[in-house]
């Protein structure tokens, strides 16, 4: 992430881990570093700028598991939910596009 980009992030901006988790809000900003609560009763944590991927628009990226906010990431835990199908089924609805594909028209 370059300099002048990093000097753009306010605190209330939202960060979100490297899976596009939410995991808090920023509420501190200095040179080398953002402060970051996932909420109101939780402990700040705090994350070193060359961790942030990209900020833009009140949105902060970092490269970050969402473990280390205390927040469940949409990979694991024990609040994940099982796929809704199996993943080698076919989608449950095919585009006309993907038709065509399929049969070689």
């Amino acid at each position: 992430m370059q300099t002048r980009d990093a000097d753009l992030i306010q605190p209330g901006w939202k960060a979100y881990a490297r899976d596009g988790s939410e995991v808090g809000t920023i509420t501190g900003v200095s040179s080398d570093e953002l402060t970051i609560r996932a909420g109101d009763d939780s402990e700040p944590v705090v994350v070193p700028l060359n961790l942030v991927v990209e900020a833009h628009a009140g949105r902060v990226e970092l490269d970050v598991g969402s473990e280390r906010f205390g927040v469940p990431g949409r990979s694991g835990g024990s609040d994940a939910k099982p796929p809704a199908r199996d993943p080698g089924s076919p989608p449950e609805a095919i585009t006309p596009e993907q038709m065509r594909r399929l049969t070689g028209g």
